[in-house]
């Protein structure tokens, strides 16, 4: 081949290649933004386990960074991913130890392949000995955009004791969809439905420590997606990253604030600090 047709046949690559990378740029969801609270304390041991157990994933067809696709131009599909690129499991994962640190516990981050089964998770997470185990499966968590947006979600959240004895269950699941001018169907115009946890199992009740019902866990904190605005002016010196953050899809902020809640409600069930012996 000529040297000038491998020129221009290598740049030609280039274009492609930036032009994909362009198109690709805005489909991201900040995920990674999400930082649940606790609404109560405690001074234990608890291993953090997320298995993304979401049939794109487990079969090797995703990357465990992306949460749905788009429709591009010219009927093609371009992947959504979290905003910084982890697999959605971490993201998850780290918020959740974030939560457990600023509430007073030790967290230990367990890694799971998506092909790894729930026993196999939660054998190696019990090996380190910690007091508790939370494990968060993501079973369904997709987008799927193109004039209209549908999203499903299906999550579940279990805390076991040291023996691998489950102590609370709960699970989440859904569909939301969005017209074609981002209004969500089906809901009123002031505040999205709360999405509500499927009924507890029947689980036995270990022997807990008095102390550990000194503070009242409380509710979570109701989040209600909105828009995002910007503030003209009130800033200066405003870099492209923050002018991209005032700028966000509104659907992705909900879809940001939706995970974040959930998480909430999973973690601030009234039964898992009274199930747990919070404190040495």
């Amino acid at each position: 081949m000529p040297i000038e047709i491998r020129r221009s046949f290598a740049m030609a690559l280039l274009l492609l290649a930036a032009s994909a990378l362009a198109g690709c740029a805005s489909h991201l969801i900040p995920y990674e933004t999400i930082a649940p609270k606790l609404g109560y304390s405690g001074r234990r041991t608890v291993a953090v386990a997320v298995r993304d157990a979401r049939v794109q994933i487990a079969d090797g067809q995703y990357d465990p960074s992306v949460v749905g696709e788009a429709m591009t131009g010219g009927a093609r599909k371009a992947a959504v991913t979290t905003g910084n690129g982890a697999p959605l499991a971490a993201v998850i994962g780290k918020a959740v130890s974030s939560a457990l640190e600023a509430g007073g516990f030790t967290p230990s981050l367990v890694d799971a392949a998506p092909a790894e089964d729930r026993e196999a998770t939660v054998r190696r997470a019990l090996g380190s000995k910690p007091d508790y185990l939370w494990l968060v499966e993501i079973d369904d968590w997709w987008t799927a955009r193109n004039k209209r947006t549908t999203h499903t979600y299906k999550l579940a959240f279990a805390m076991l004791d040291a023996a691998g004895k489950p102590l609370v269950e709960r699970s989440f699941e859904g569909t939301l969809r969005w017209d074609e001018d981002g209004n969500r169907e089906g809901a009123e115009a002031e505040a999205p439905d709360e999405p509500e946890p499927s009924p507890a199992r029947s689980v036995p009740q270990p022997s807990v420590d008095p102390d550990a019902f000194e503070q009242d866990p409380g509710e979570a904190p109701a989040t209600t997606p909105v828009e995002a605005t910007a503030e003209d002016g009130e800033a200066t010196g405003e870099t492209p990253a923050a002018k991209a953050r005032e700028e966000r899809d509104p659907i992705s902020d909900y879809l940001v604030e939706l995970l974040a809640d959930l998480l909430e409600q999973m973690l601030n069930d009234p039964e898992v600090p009274k199930r747990m012996v919070r404190f040495p």
